[in-house]
């Protein structure tokens, strides 16, 4: 699955907007990898896949307390050496490394406070349900092009996060996510494929300053069953890549520069410190522009 920063830096931990507030958040995120980890060790992908994807978030508060979230990516992936032996030799499909461009994972979310640091409490809580598809690109889920498993899931999450002064005039907030996903299967022979899945975001900010904001980023995804990859893939099958026990952990950083008018300029980046069945050296950069508006005054009462 092709992991994308900008989602992660749109919708971390706990924290909802205000009834009646939107955020809309548009990111560009660049990715690339060149080798992949097998039970046997390390495989080149002859010149590696990269990808560009752009993506726009838009959160809205439903209630205080409660938001809604959509996600949609378009993301367009490609092979190097599309020419070289790993994409034309024996067995291989014809269309295995061909570009692939499409819309990407879409992702419907809500999430509730369910406690709040406004209210005195420690620390705030939310929970969360989700649905997300990648039906738009299921014709092509077999490539080494692909998007990702081109199927649904539905996931429940819970996060919890602080946030409080630093430094005099700063700020710092940090917050967890961890989402469990249960995966609409592709075939239930001879077992359910994909596996159901965990993922886990995990994001500081400190702000010495009160336009300038910068922190750590800790992603991963563990996939709860399925295939080695090497000996076990059969490329003739487009649901080989979904049928594997893949897992990755990235570490990152991110940079965000808040100006007038609701707007937040970010930045970041991030890197696979290790892998299953997955690439071994992912790395995601991504820029992104945030607009936050907040709900319209309520009108003075009519005398």
């Amino acid at each position: 699955m092709i992991w994308l920063l900008s989602v992660a830096f749109a919708g971390s931990g706990p924290w909802t907007i205000p009834s009646g507030s939107t955020n809309l958040y548009l990111g560009l995120d660049q990715v690339r990898y060149d080798q992949v980890v097998t039970p046997s060790g390390r495989r080149d992908l002859d010149g590696g896949i990269s990808a560009v994807a752009a993506v726009g978030v838009f959160t809205v508060g439903v209630l205080d307390g409660v938001e809604l979230e959509v996600v949609a990516p378009w993301v367009r992936s490609r092979h190097a050496n599309p020419d070289g032996e790993l994409c034309t030799g024996a067995s291989r499909p014809d269309d295995w490394c061909d570009v692939t461009s499409s819309l990407g994972n879409v992702r419907f979310g809500i999430k509730g406070l369910v406690l709040d640091e406004a209210a005195l409490h420690p620390v705030s809580i939310a929970l969360g349900a989700h649905v997300r598809s990648g039906e738009a690109y299921s014709q092509t889920r077999g490539r080494l092009t692909a998007l990702g498993e081109g199927q649904t899931d539905l996931g429940a999450s819970a996060s919890i996060g602080r946030t409080g002064g630093a430094m005099k005039a700063g700020w710092y907030q940090a917050g967890a996510t961890v989402r469990y996903w249960h995966r609409l299967p592709l075939t239930t022979t001879p077992r359910k494929v994909p596996a159901d899945e965990l993922d886990a975001d995990l994001t500081a900010v400190i702000s010495p300053v009160a336009r300038l904001g910068m922190g750590p980023l800790v992603s991963m995804f563990y996939r709860l069953g399925g295939d080695n990859l090497g000996q076990d893939l059969d490329l003739t099958d487009p649901n080989g890549f979904a049928a594997l026990a893949a897992a990755q952990l990235k570490v990152g950083g991110q940079i965000a520069v808040y100006g007038d008018r609701g707007l937040t300029v970010t930045a970041g980046a991030a890197a696979t410190v290790w892998a299953r069945n997955n690439p071994s050296d992912t790395l995601v950069l991504s820029v992104g522009l945030g607009w936050y508006r907040d709900r319209s005054p309520e009108p003075p009462p009519a005398s």
